[in-house]
């Protein structure tokens, strides 16, 4: 499905980038969408890079207008969501942000429906170019297409990867993983166990996952093993294993409670639509106190963290990362030993342990503040007029793993509130 029209840039000129961003956010789904900080607006415009505009009415400009370029906001896959550019008037401080381009995705990278602004868009899945006549991906060694979700030819690297059709698109999971040249990989090499195999020596910030070797058979029982690309930076990996390693208590330093705080982690940040950077350093605690589990982390290099617990937390990073099992069974948030402290979600927001076995140290529920409380909806004149909801709870427990409590808030206290799920 597709919609688009020729409108003056002025009558469909946002504000705030936020708002437009808001036509996909809000569809379900449709939440990974990552906003870059707004951009300077330029005071000399070579054209644009990506598409080579160098003014006129391409790119969603007015006939004999300066020249213009254009942003790209993309999702955690690199897929082009919107496309805007900034017009600034003489009279006004503040500029006006034009769509040129917006649009969703099936899995595969099959457009489910777009928008576009009297023009057409050629970057679109994972930053790479679409055919428009063919309407196949070019990823560098071969075309793809998205509407079978497989390449066209034969993997110039088959002979290396025989337990796997030729064919097949990053083992069927799109949504966690990209390929980027339809080939070889570059960067540094995990395997699902979080063990760090090898670099190539570039320092391109990728990182990339071993699929476990499968027998092809033969009299020789050969097997192959083939990697893939983490949607994630390999920084970003290593923040979220260093995180939830510092997170983790220091006494058992268990495997589960160090996977189950990187999926809270994840969690966050497709519920917020931030990348994990943002998130941890939006409420992971670790990640700015000066942890001392993170620093020896950090300290330690790669080999390093090889038959280490730093080598499960990357494991536990990389299953969150990859839509692994959610040991934290769908949680936000967390608590470990401090649960108790009058800083905590327990005394700040009052807490529900929906389990028994949820109470590690037997401290029982404890109500909100005023509970129970009854909240009202408003009209245009901001008097309350019915029932919005009522609650007692703002978090209640999901699950625990070592000697850390998982938590998310509670359908009473978002319904009677509004507040997002994270």
């Amino acid at each position: 499905m597709s919609w688009g029209f020729c409108f003056s840039i002025y009558r469909v000129g946002l504000r705030r980038i936020d708002d437009l961003a808001k036509v996909l956010l809000l569809r379900p789904g449709n939440n990974t969408l990552r906003l870059d900080p707004l951009p300077p607006i330029p005071t000399s415009l070579p054209g644009d890079p990506i598409t080579g505009n160098t003014g006129g009415s391409s790119g969603g400009g007015e006939a004999g207008s300066s020249l213009q370029l254009s942003y790209y906001l993309y999702d955690h896959l690199g897929n082009t969501r919107i496309v805007f550019h900034t017009v600034l008037k003489v009279d006004e401080e503040d500029p006006t942000y034009v769509p040129e381009y917006l649009a969703d995705y099936y899995p595969y990278g099959k457009i489910l429906r777009e928008w576009r602004n009297c023009t057409s868009e050629r970057y679109l899945t994972t930053q790479h170019e679409r055919d428009i006549e063919t309407g196949y991906d070019y990823r560098g060694a071969r075309f793809y297409d998205a509407d079978l979700g497989r390449f066209l030819s034969v993997d110039p690297l088959a002979a290396e990867y025989a337990a796997w059709s030729t064919y097949n698109y990053v083992l069927g999971n799109p949504v966690r993983l990209v390929d980027p040249d339809g080939r070889s990989v570059k960067g540094d090499y995990y395997d699902l166990n979080g063990k760090w195999l090898k670099s190539d020596g570039i320092n391109d910030n990728k990182a990339y996952i071993q699929v476990p070797s499968v027998a092809t058979g033969g009299s020789f029982g050969a097997t192959t093993t083939q990697f893939f690309q983490l949607a994630e930076s390999h920084s970003e990996l290593l923040l979220l294993a260093s995180t939830s390693y510092g997170e983790s208590s220091e006494r058992l330093d268990d495997p589960k409670e160090m996977a189950a705080i990187s999926s809270a982690i994840v969690n966050n940040s497709l519920l917020k639509g931030e990348g994990i950077t943002a998130t941890i350093k939006g409420f992971a605690l670790a990640a700015t106190d000066g942890n001392e589990r993170l620093s020896i982390f950090e300290a330690t290099t790669s080999a390093g963290r090889n038959d280490t617990p730093m080598q499960s937390a990357i494991a536990g990073a990389i299953n969150a990362l990859t839509g692994g099992p959610d040991l934290s069974n769908a949680a936000t948030h967390w608590a470990g030993r401090d649960i108790g402290s009058p800083t905590e979600k327990r005394a700040t927001g009052g807490l529900v342990f929906t389990h028994p076995s949820h109470d590690l140290q037997g401290l029982g529920n404890k109500m909100a503040s005023g509970a129970p409380i009854t909240t009202y909806w408003k009209d245009s004149r901001h008097r309350p007029t019915t029932v919005r909801g009522t609650y007692n709870y703002t978090w209640g427990t999901t699950a625990v793993q070592g000697e850390t409590t998982f938590m998310k808030k509670t359908d009473a206290f978002i319904n009677a509130t509004g507040a997002p799920k994270y």
